[in-house]
């Protein structure tokens, strides 16, 4: 009969313990069945946070292969960048400041979405990043003939 204990390196004393100590998320990757398909991309979700370690050791078994590794945390303009391997080592990476204007819009791209998709909006004139609902309808209009302006 196995035992569970914390030392040994197979059996741990439940699936979060294996998941965090192995993936670096509570859980299993998810999400296949509604995530965009792409013919030279791996696209999943996981829990809680990025798994880095997991995606080194993928490049690690593809030596040859030099892996993008993008990431946006649920936790919307926190925990998002991106990470280049090559041979499971960082060649590259772009990691944002969490809450940056920067780190919403990465977060937004990694998604394949805009910042309205998720609510929020950019302010041009102060560079800040806010929630729709804290936008007047008067500024929504400026934000508006702004953005307009820039398609031209």
């Amino acid at each position: 009969m196995l035992e569970k204990t914390k030392n040994c390196t197979f059996w741990q004393t439940d699936h979060n313990d294996f998941s965090v100590r192995f993936w670096g998320s509570k859980w299993n990757s998810y999400g296949y069945d509604y995530l965009p398909k792409k013919d030279d991309a791996l696209v999943f979700n996981t829990a809680w946070s990025a798994v880095p370690q997991v995606i080194a050791k993928l490049s690690e078994t593809y030596p040859e292969v030099t892996v993008d590794y993008c990431w946006a945390d649920e936790d919307f303009g926190s925990n998002t960048g991106r990470l280049q391997f090559k041979n499971g080592e960082v060649i590259d990476g772009y990691i944002p400041a969490d809450q940056s204007p920067e780190a919403y819009e990465f977060a937004a791209a990694v998604q394949d979405s805009t910042l309205e998709d998720f609510g929020y909006v950019l302010d041009k004139d102060t560079g800040k990043v806010r929630y729709m609902e804290e936008v007047t309808p008067q500024e929504a209009q400026k934000h508006s003939e702004k953005a307009k302006g820039a398609e031209r």
